[in-house]
């Protein structure tokens, strides 16, 4: 009886040792989190669907939302924790919308254009500082908010509260690309010109319907 006591204590303190090389796990940092406003200005569920006018041509296309919105976080060690959200579109002027959570709240809007061309076209320190609205392209151009318009006339339809922002290109293979985009809240892009030295196209909105 006693030899069996002296023989389970060391093996029930053993089963209590840690094991040296047991991993210390690294703690996420903060959460960069995309504001509410934000997804109100860029992010729209199935259902919703544009039409859209090529001012150079004078003909009208639909633009569906075709996938999404799909939503992740995207966690890694000691690093910030990067909300994402996009969708995909069957469209004559963008194939998908990305909205990435940034530093202090600066969600960034990407929009992957028909040409394959991924590129920032609104920040969230646009809509709520316009007038103090920073360079925070990730890709060697240059992004500026040109305004924002009380209310806007297009197409026979008044928009109101309209952000406009720009994107002049600085890469060397395509130093004439410029981007103009048009936003308005719970609608989305209402007009987009996209010039390069191969084209020069605007299209402006005729119709929409929109699920937020």
């Amino acid at each position: 009886m006693n030899k069996t006591i002296f023989l389970f204590v060391p093996l029930l303190l053993a089963g209590c040792h840690k094991p040296s090389d047991q991993p210390t796990f690294l703690t996420p940092g903060p959460l960069y989190a995309i504001p509410a406003e934000m997804k109100e200005w860029t992010m729209f569920k199935p259902g919703s669907y544009w039409i859209y006018k090529n001012e150079s041509t004078g003909e009208s296309d639909s633009s569906t939302q075709k996938y999404g919105p799909y939503f992740e976080e995207i966690p890694c060690r000691n690093c910030p924790v990067r909300q994402e959200m996009w969708f995909f579109a069957a469209s004559p002027v963008y194939a998908k919308f990305e909205l990435h959570g940034g530093a202090d709240s600066n969600a960034v809007l990407w929009i992957t254009t028909r040409d394959h061309r991924v590129t920032d076209i609104l920040t969230y320190y646009t809509l709520v500082h316009p007038d103090a609205s920073s360079n925070t392209s990730d890709y060697l151009e240059t992004y500026k908010c040109l305004g924002v318009l009380d209310n806007f006339v297009l197409n026979d339809n008044t928009f109101m509260h309209v952000i406009v922002t720009s994107l002049a290109g600085t890469n060397y293979s395509d130093p004439d690309r410029y981007l103009e985009s048009y936003f308005a809240r719970n609608i989305g892009l209402i007009k987009f010109t996209q010039r390069s030295k191969n084209s020069d196209t605007t299209w402006s909105l005729i119709r929409w319907h929109t699920v937020q």
